[in-house]
């Protein structure tokens, strides 16, 4: 009986010593994070102050605005949207989305549309009911790390687009955690000044960028206790990339694996890279590869082209299960998302979606799931434009037959929808159904498409007929 006793004794108290060191191991990470928002929000509150305030910006901003707007009306290259100074190329939509950002943050809610601050807030909170912690990384526009190429530049400490540090305080002040990557670009523009950190011609930060960028991230998921080990075993070896869509830019650093290969990402890692192109642009030298590199653990990246402000809905739409596997979400999105336009709530996660399962790569799954919802009469309702981008995420990979697949159930839900037809009918061709893409493209036609889809479709037909006649 004693012998019993004294066991059971020991295990209570086993149990007892887990239990407080679980949660001061959780108080240590509560207290590293909270004072990493404190920190960046006094580094931003310091750069507001020493620029002399929100007038004094304005006031200094004015001619620098002027000679950009000048600049982007008179100076073009081949394509409408670029304009260039000095070595480098700017896109006018994103530049001018950088510049026109409000000071003072505004709700603007409408039609189930919120602020991009208050979305991201709500977000946040979600994550933290289910013990996730959220970090944001909001992209600089390029003209940000760039400002002295234009003979008005401020100078000094005055900042570019202040609407940007003021939306950072914003989240910073509901407790949100954010990490501003300007600083560390803008050493590295001092320090190695013969390697851009944006693209020469594109508006994403290159891969000695990403590489730095990358390692902030991973300092912040030093405090997490992350389980797996990443198998990749990168090499210390630096080389240049040759690839095209380097755009011109020298790349250095990227993570090499030893077995020369690129770097993939994992689908069930307690860590997820949400976002838009600036994720993934280049596949080796991506923010999931640099992290992977850095922590010695393996990513999940969901990032998707033009995916900053609905990454979030894409990541719920996987499922309450899917969810929990996490401990940790990075969003890395252009902080020009922020003023283009009203982003849409997440609503709180429940099974996987064919949304869902179709972003995770499961379009099989997906598209079970919605003809049984359809038969069941209960149809799921679906998002075009989502649809779309997922699909067309798959064709950048050159996988014309999954992405079929997607935009036959597309087409199926919006059979009004021009563009859904004619998406599909694209892809039909792409993958030797020209008797679906005639169709498609003929069906499309009667529904009063754009004057210049319309264009396009009546040439293609046409190509359709001349191939037939041969």
């Amino acid at each position: 009986m004693m012998t019993r006793i004294i066991l059971l004794t020991l295990l209570l108290f086993t149990l007892a010593s887990t239990r407080i060191e679980a949660d001061e191991g959780l108080s240590r990470e509560k207290e590293t994070r909270h004072l990493a928002i404190q920190q960046t929000k006094e580094k931003l509150l310091t750069i507001l102050s020493d620029a002399g305030g929100s007038s004094r910006i304005r006031e200094a901003l004015s001619p620098f605005r002027k000679e950009v707007q000048d600049a982007m009306a008179a100076k073009s290259s081949q394509e409408a949207q670029i304009f260039k100074v000095g070595k480098y190329d700017f896109n006018k939509y994103i530049t001018a989305s950088a510049l026109k950002g409000k000071w003072l943050h505004e709700s603007n809610e409408k039609d189930g549309l919120f602020d991009p601050v208050d979305v991201i807030i709500d977000f946040d909170r979600m994550l933290k009911d289910l013990n996730i912690d959220l970090i944001v990384v909001p992209v600089p526009s390029k003209i940000e790390a760039y400002p002295g190429v234009f003979d008005s530049s401020p100078g000094g400490s005055i900042p570019i687009c202040p609407a940007r540090v003021a939306k950072m305080l914003d989240l910073l002040n509901a407790d949100v955690e954010v990490i501003d990557v300007l600083p560390t670009l803008h050493s590295l523009i001092t320090e190695e000044d013969d390697i851009p950190v944006y693209e020469k011609v594109g508006h994403h930060i290159s891969g000695i960028g990403v590489k730095h960028c990358g390692d902030l991230v991973a300092e912040r998921l030093s405090r997490h206790e992350l389980k797996g080990s990443d198998t990749s075993r990168f090499s210390d070896k630096k080389r240049r990339s040759t690839e095209r869509i380097d755009r011109g830019v020298r790349m250095f650093a990227w993570p090499v694996r030893m077995d020369g290969k690129k770097y993939k990402h994992v689908d069930d890692s307690e860590v997820v890279i949400i976002g838009d192109s600036n994720a993934f642009a280049y596949e080796s030298s991506s923010w999931a590869s640099h992290i992977a590199r850095a922590t010695g653990i393996p990513i999940t990246d969901l990032s998707f082209s033009n995916g900053g402000a609905t990454a979030h809905t894409r990541l719920v739409a996987q499922g309450l299960d899917s969810l929990k596997k996490r401990k940790v979400v990075v969003w890395i999105v252009a902080s020009a998302h922020f003023d283009l336009e009203p982003w849409k709530k997440a609503p709180f996660p429940a099974g996987a979606t064919v949304i869902g399962l179709a972003a995770s790569g499961k379009v099989d799954e997906a598209v079970k799931k919605y003809h049984e919802l359809v038969k069941a009469g209960t149809p799921p309702e679906l998002d075009e434009e989502e649809v779309t981008r997922i699909a067309f995420g798959f064709i950048q990979n050159r996988d014309y037959a999954t992405a079929h697949t997607l935009l036959e159930i597309n087409a199926e839900a919006f059979p009004r929808s021009p563009d859904a037809l004619t998406h599909l009918a694209n892809v039909s061709y792409r993958v030797g159904k020209k008797d679906q893409a005639r169709s498609c493209f003929e069906k499309a036609l009667t529904l009063d498409p754009a004057p210049h889809v319309k264009e396009r479709i009546l040439d293609i037909l046409k190509k359709l007929d001349e191939e037939d006649q041969k």
